[in-house]
């Protein structure tokens, strides 16, 4: 059973990380979710960082 997990979520990763958003109905929806680069702050010493752009998968609960 854990093999068959293993290959399907490999397969949503590889098709999310083409672009393509993959829907389970009635299950979930997962997408690629791009931030771009942006400031913050450090809350220990308030200096201001750079925090670079980043790329993840988004998990979305269906109704």
């Amino acid at each position: 059973m854990g093999k068959v997990l293993d290959e399907a979520l490999a397969e949503i990763r590889s098709t999310v990380d083409g672009g393509e958003t993959v829907a389970l109905r009635g299950f979930s929806t997962f997408r690629l979710s791009e931030r771009s680069a942006r400031k913050g702050r450090n809350p220990q010493t308030g200096e201001e960082i750079d925090i670079p752009a980043s790329r993840s998968m988004a998990f979305k609960i269906s109704k």
